[in-house]
């Protein structure tokens, strides 16, 4: 019979190095400083720069940060300063008087 392992052989954590996604957004408004707020652009361009993110994919990356923005926003650490985005409707749908 082969011997028992005694030791785990999984490596312990994911590896993560960077800060919570709404910790990186809410360094990167405040090292901004835009007078109107900072565009999602802004804010995912300064977070690239300044973190080590290891291999996320960008689509992973923009979900991340979406994701962080919505929950920081629902629970009040960010607010919109030109408010929620209009719903769009199809314009081929308009009744024309």
């Amino acid at each position: 019979m082969p011997p028992k392992k005694t030791g785990s052989t999984k490596k312990s954590g994911s590896g993560v190095t960077h800060p919570s996604y709404a910790d990186m957004i809410k360094d990167a408004i405040l090292n901004l400083k835009e007078r109107n707020g900072s565009s999602r652009q802004a804010i995912k361009k300064y977070i690239k720069a300044n973190n080590n993110l290891g291999e996320t994919t960008d689509a992973a990356f923009t979900s991340h940060v979406n994701r962080a923005l919505a929950a920081g926003e629902k629970s009040g650490d960010f607010s919109r300063p030109k408010g929620k985005s209009p719903d769009r409707t199809n314009p081929s749908t308009k009744e024309i008087t």
